[in-house]
């Protein structure tokens, strides 16, 4: 495999698995805050809801922290592109 072939290779993987995984986390970032808006609505006590917002906005942080990583995937990506096209 020449220099070439690894170069599409890179370019390939990252158009097209990259997408996704941005799809994939985004769809869960917008289930937690629905969740959220959710248990705003029907809980029972306000001490509950509290609770369990700080618990769901944790674990949007921790998925907004993951998202920003896979940024930086696709920020690599273009710049792997770029390489490809005009090196």
């Amino acid at each position: 495999m020449d220099i070439l072939e690894c170069r599409m290779l890179i370019s390939l993987t990252s158009m097209v698995y990259v997408p996704f995984i941005e799809v994939y986390f985004f769809y869960n970032e917008v289930k937690i805050t629905q969740a959220i808006a959710a248990n705003e609505r029907h809980a029972a006590t306000k001490e509950t809801t509290e609770t369990t917002n700080t618990l769901m906005l944790e674990k949007t942080n921790k998925i907004a922290g993951i998202t920003t990583n896979y940024s930086i995937v696709i920020i690599a990506s273009i710049v792997a592109i770029f390489f490809f096209f005009f090196f």
